[in-house]
C-alpha cells in the first residue's frame, strides 16, 4: 500500500493473505485516502502524478481480488473429485470477495461524490437546530 494515500499502510497487513475464520484472503474494510491534495496546487506534470498513482493503486486493489476469485474457481473446477461441499465453499469464498469489492467500489463512488462538494447551499438557523437536537436527545433539562 502507498503510505501517502493510506498512512496505516506503513505496517504490514496481517490479514492480507488470510483472516481468522476465512480460509482464503481477507481483504478487510475498504479504506479511503485521508489526505486531500491542496486546492491551490500548481499546474504542471507533478499535479497529475498523484491522481495517476491513486488510479494505479485502486486498479491494483481491484485486480488482486479478481485474481483470487479466478484462482478459487479454476482450482475448484480442475479438481475432478470436487463435491458439492467443495464447490459451495468455493462459491461462498468468491461471494465474500465480491462483497469486499462492492464495498471498495461504493467507497470510491462516495469519495468521488464528496470531492464534488455541496450541490446546494441554504441558510440554517443554528439556534432552532440546536433546540431540536437537545429535545430529541432530552438533554435540555
Amino acid at each position: 500500500m502507498d503510505p501517502e494515500f493510506f498512512p496505516s499502510a506503513a505496517a504490514p497487513a496481517a490479514d492480507s493473505l488470510s483472516g481468522p475464520g476465512h480460509p482464503h484472503r481477507s481483504l478487510g474494510p475498504a479504506r479511503l485516502p485521508v489526505r486531500a491534495a491542496p486546492s491551490a496546487a500548481p499546474a504542471g506534470p507533478a499535479t497529475f502524478e498523484r491522481p495517476k498513482r491513486f488510479a494505479a493503486y485502486v486498479a491494483h486493489e481491484l485486480r488482486t481480488p479478481i485474481t483470487l476469485q479466478r484462482t478459487l474457481v479454476e482450482v475448484a473446477l480442475a479438481d475432478p473429485h470436487a463435491d458439492a461441499a467443495a464447490l459451495r465453499a468455493m462459491g461462498e469464498s468468491v461471494l465474500a470477495i465480491c462483497e469486499e469489492q462492492q464495498r471498495l467500489i461504493e467507497a470510491l463512488l462516495d469519495l468521488t461524490d464528496s470531492q464534488r462538494g455541496l450541490t446546494r447551499h441554504e441558510p440554517v438557523d443554528i439556534a432552532t437546530t440546536t433546540k431540536q437536537a437537545l429535545r430529541a436527545h432530552d438533554l435540555s433539562g
